[in-house]
């Protein structure tokens, strides 16, 4: 499924426009939005909008940059010394409303998130693009249908959201998040953690605070590790199914 946002006349003028052979244009036959006009990924489960702020494509760029020119929240330790933070998402909102390039009901649309329950794992019913990006942060799936499913198959995106906080770490100021990253081995949080390279861009990637650690965790490491590498290379079911056996 793309997130390209494309106005909805547009996309109805694609649906009714005829490939050479004389076919409609689309995927799948499944009418007037059968296609995205850009990628020409199905879109059949895309509501009928003008509105590009519902779609959580719209603003993933719009958020990275607004943390980029935020830059990390500082915080002084016990020994004074001065240490980066996530980001407290209300100054991400204040600075997206004050953009003039969004339309005034983009800018309605951005909102804290609300969730259906306390953990805030699952989205209220929300229109919302903006609330439904910070969540998505633009992971990158490697799941394949019929070839394998797992929650370490999923990137590791652009930025953490932490729901429960509504704070945002942007992944390029470091890859150790300053307060949830800890050795996937000893449980350790010491500033200096460094990622398994094969995997590093997993949402499951351990982390480590030394060489020992790592060879200690290998043996319940290796397989999801090896997978990934499989999955993220891409190919036909077959020949991904393949590689998997080979492991």
């Amino acid at each position: 499924m793309c997130m390209h946002p494309v106005h909805s006349e547009c996309l109805a003028q694609a649906g009714r426009a005829l490939n050479a052979d004389g076919s409609r244009y689309g995927v799948g036959g499944l009418g007037n939005r059968a296609g995205c006009p850009i990628c020409g990924q199905p879109v059949s489960c895309w509501t009928d909008s003008k509105e590009a702020g519902f779609f959580k494509g719209f603003w993933i760029e719009r958020i990275e940059r607004a943390l980029q020119e935020l830059g990390p929240a500082t915080t002084s330790d016990d020994s004074g010394q001065q240490r980066r933070m996530p980001v407290d998402c209300s100054l991400v909102r204040e600075k997206l409303k004050q953009d003039p390039t969004l339309s005034e009901t983009q800018k309605r649309l951005v909102r804290k998130p609300r969730f259906i329950d306390s953990d805030c794992d699952d989205l209220d019913d929300d229109d919302s693009g903006f609330c439904k990006a910070l969540s998505h942060a633009g992971h990158v799936d490697y799941c394949k249908d019929r070839v394998m499913f797992a929650s370490f198959l999923m990137s590791k995106g652009i930025w953490k959201y932490e729901a429960d906080k509504d704070k945002l770490w942007l992944w390029e100021w470091s890859r150790q998040h300053p307060t949830l990253s800890r050795c996937s081995n000893c449980g350790a949080k010491p500033n200096n953690l460094k990622m398994c390279q094969a995997c590093i861009d997993s949402c499951e990637a351990p982390m480590y605070c030394n060489k020992e650690c790592q060879k200690a965790d290998w043996g319940r490491h290796k397989k999801i590790c090896k997978q990934f590498g499989v999955m993220k290379q891409g190919g036909t079911r077959e020949e991904l199914l393949q590689r998997l056996r080979l492991l």
